[in-house]
Order: C-alpha cells, then structure tokens, then sequence
C-alpha cells in the first residue's frame, strides 16, 4: 500500500455516467476510487456543491444502483460532513451494476 492519501470531491447531486466538463457524480466518484485499486493509506469522498444552501439536505437519487466500493480505508463525507441524502426513490427495480 502507498503512503497517501486520495481525495475525491463530489459537486453535483445528479447522476450521469458519461463525464461532463468539471462536474464528478458520487458514481463517478466511486469509479474513480475503483480505478485505484486501493493504492492509498485511506481515501476520501467528499461533498462540495458550490451553489447548494449548505443548510439544507442535497439529495443524490441515482436510477441506477451505484457500484460497490471494492477497498478499504474509504471514508464517504467526513472532511467537513454535509447533510447528504442517498435516496433509492428513483431506482429502476430492473436495474442491474
């Protein structure tokens, strides 16, 4: 394991696959994390949406279930927490990783 530290900074609560120009999803966030293949001491996920009223709850609702964190060490919405919401309300009872 390498002695470091990633962070990855969420800023938008939609949920998109494809890349859009400065914009990260918690999905793409996760893949992100994936693609490292653990190569960190711990990793982070972070929350920063720059237009969000920072009292109220931002509310990801993916239509997809998101993929499964595949290594250790990863802290979701520690460095500095916001009141984050992951709702299952828009997901495809079809819908398959």
């Amino acid at each position: 394991m390498a002695n470091n530290t990633l962070y990855i900074t969420v800023n938008t609560t939609e949920d998109f696959i494809e890349p859009r120009q400065g914009l990260i999803t918690l999905r793409q966030a996760i893949v992100k994390l994936n693609e490292k293949q653990g190569n960190w001491d711990r990793a982070y996920i972070n929350f920063d949406l720059a237009n969000a009223d920072s009292a109220s709850p931002w509310f990801i609702a993916p239509e997809w279930p998101l993929p499964p964190i595949l290594y250790g060490n990863v802290y979701i919405n520690y460095v500095d927490p916001k009141n984050v919401i992951i709702s299952g309300e828009k997901l495809n009872p079809d819908a398959k990783n």
